[in-house]
Parts: structure tokens; sequence; C-alpha cells
């Protein structure tokens, strides 16, 4: 499923991004033109005719947290796949991964978009909320058409943005409180017991939300504690 959601979302960033790129129709000539006059101004039959320039490559770049997750590079595999079904040569797929770490996946995002410029494409899961603030910013005056994932700050909306075309997530609060809900069922005595939790970044909207619907099971079952 994420695989899929993820070739969505992409092909919809690099369907705008080319259609910004499009060039506009040749003029043709008014009704009032006499016909002599078009003909003078053709090329003569021998002239070789003129070419475009070739497309330039598209940069779909893929900004996540860590290589070595399984669940983010599923948004990597997705990427791909998309750019697979794309003539050859037209676009190539490029990974960013920040490490968790809020400054490097701002600064891999500007030194991108310095490379590829307006022929790039970002599809970015923000290592913390506060960071799609500036990634917007920086997509804006970049011309850099982009999507958000699982982090939204309050304020933030695609509404606000040219470029900012969709943001995905999911009700993280009732994911943390079914899971915690399965979990006190499935204790040796069910709705009693203890059990460990690890909250996630603090910055971070789907640990928050997830976390609030822990505390949201554990006051309908009293008898369970977490530590």
């Amino acid at each position: 499923m994420k695989k899929v959601l993820c070739i969505i979302i992409v092909g919809t960033l690099l369907l705008s991004a080319l259609a910004a790129c499009a060039q506009p129709a040749a003029p043709t000539a008014s009704p009032s033109t006499p016909a002599s006059a078009a003909v003078a101004t053709q090329a003569p039959a021998t002239q070789a005719p003129a070419t475009s320039a070739p497309a330039k490559k598209v940069t779909v770049a893929v900004s996540i947290r860590s290589l070595d997750s399984e669940y983010h590079m599923q948004y990597v595999a997705g990427a791909q796949l998309f750019v697979d079904t794309l003539p050859p040569g037209s676009a190539e797929v490029k990974v960013l991964p920040c490490d968790a770490n809020d400054d490097k996946q701002i600064n891999d995002l500007k030194a991108q978009i310095a490379s590829s410029g307006e022929n790039t494409v970002l599809f970015i899961d923000p290592n913390n909320a506060p960071n799609v603030s500036a990634v917007a910013d920086i997509c804006e005056e970049a011309h850099v058409y982009w999507c958000d994932a699982w982090n939204l700050p309050e304020g933030i909306s695609p509404m606000n943005y040219k470029y900012f075309t969709c943001f995905q997530s999911c009700d993280g609060e009732k994911q943390g409180y079914d899971i915690a809900v399965d979990l006190f069922k499935h204790l040796k005595t069910p709705g009693q017991g203890k059990i460990l939790a690890m909250q996630g970044m603090l910055a971070n909207n789907a640990a928050v939300d997830r976390w609030a619907g822990l505390q949201k099971a554990l006051k309908e079952y009293p008898r369970n504690k977490a530590s």
C-alpha cells in the first residue's frame, strides 16, 4: 500500500512539473494575413527543420529518515516503480537520507535543488514537523513541486502555497489507541498488567498522536500501567 501511495503521489508531482515546463504552441497567421505573405514567410524547402532542445531529466527526490528503515525504503521503491514507467532517461530517483537530523534534511534538500533546479519534484517525510515550514519556503522560491507525509505543523497547508501539492497522513491517535487496546487484551491476565512504552520524537506529529492514543487507552483500562 505504501508503494502504491508513493507511486500516485510522485506521479502527481511529476505531471505538475511537466505541465509547468510545457512550451506554448507556435502562433498561427491571423485570418487577415494575405496568403502571399504567409507563403513568403515559409522557410525554403531545402532548409533543415528546426529542432527543439531535448527535455532536461527530471529528478524525483525522496527525502527520508534512514536507508536502514524498511518502512522508509518503501517510499523509494514506489518512486522507482513510477519512474520505470516513463521513457528511458527522462527521470531519475535521488534518495536523500537525513539520518534523523533536521539540519541535514534541509541542507541536503537545498543542495539537490541547487543541482537540478525546477526539474526537481520532491516527496518528503519530514524528520520533525518544524521542517515543513522551511521546506515550503525553499520549494516555493525554487518553483519545485513537492508532497509531504506525516508531519504538518499548525498553520501550514497546501492550500496556502502554489508548489505544495498535497499532504498525506492518517489518524495517529487512533493508531496508538487501537494498538494499546489490542495489547491489553493479549496480556497474561487480559486487561491487567504492565507495558513498556517508548515515546518517539517530541516534535514528530505521528509520534505525538500515537502517544496520545496510548494515554486514552490507559484511562479506559485503569488496571494497566505503562512505564
